[in-house]
């Protein structure tokens, strides 16, 4: 799996990956990955308000229907949702694409390599001695954060791949 940054987007792409969206729950933009052809537009014009739209239906969904939204469908695309305290994560796979995978593997998949996102971010804002909503309240040191969290981006790539990669090898096998 020594791919570079570029082939490793590619590849997600091909697979049917468009995105991962991670957000603060009031609907900042922490980090923002697209794998969709330039030109196209995975999270909207303007990711901040599409961030913002998307903080706005999980809180409704969590006080409206006291349950987390864990996915929706918008058109060709599958939003998959997972939460901490202070952040939501999304993952962006192609519905069509997901439509020729095993439904309960690829739940499965997606849960564990969003759990492993989470994770990476996590040990990323363990380290620092902020919290993210007063790194969010200061617009140099978000930036700050934005530049390194960007460089995170290329791991969540590999986990992803990596995570499409069991997925195919369980279609092989006929489960």
């Amino acid at each position: 799996m020594n791919l570079d940054p570029k082939e490793m987007q590619e590849k997600l792409r091909d697979l049917g990956i468009r995105g991962v969206l991670i957000i603060t729950r009031n609907g900042m933009p922490l980090l923002v990955r697209s794998f969709v052809k330039e030109g196209d537009q995975i999270f909207g014009k303007d990711p901040a308000l599409f961030s913002g739209f998307l903080a706005g239906l999980g809180r409704f969904a969590d006080d409206q229907i006291q349950g987390l939204l864990s996915d929706i469908g918008l058109h060709t695309v599958r939003l998959f949702f997972d939460y901490t305290e202070e952040m939501i994560f999304l993952l962006a796979f192609d519905e069509i694409k997901l439509t020729v995978l095993p439904g309960y593997e690829v739940r499965t998949l997606v849960k564990g390599t969003m759990a492993e996102i989470k994770s990476a971010l996590q040990d990323y804002f363990a380290d620092v001695d902020k919290s993210i909503e007063e790194i969010v309240k200061d617009p140099k040191l978000f930036e700050h954060h934005r530049d390194s969290l960007n460089a995170i981006g290329e791991v969540l790539e590999r986990i992803l791949y990596k995570s499409h990669l069991e997925i195919l090898k369980l279609i092989e096998s006929g489960s």
